[in-house]
């Protein structure tokens, strides 16, 4: 599967599933993707942070 948002673009939801427990969304942020739980009766939860491949090495010295 090939990731066609543009990377600079933060915020933008990049595929939803609907389960049992209501709607899992995962979404793109500056560095980082996001899977987010939003059931029908309770607040959004974050399931899961992970950093973006595009990360740059911080800790290596240019």
């Amino acid at each position: 599967m090939r990731d066609r948002t543009p990377h600079g673009v933060v915020g933008t939801v990049l595929s939803e599933h609907r389960t049992s427990m209501g709607l899992v969304r995962y979404r793109r942020w500056e560095g980082v993707i996001t899977g987010e739980l939003l059931p029908m009766d309770k607040p959004t939860a974050i399931l899961a942070v992970v950093l973006g491949s595009d990360q740059p090495d911080r800790r290596r010295r240019t």
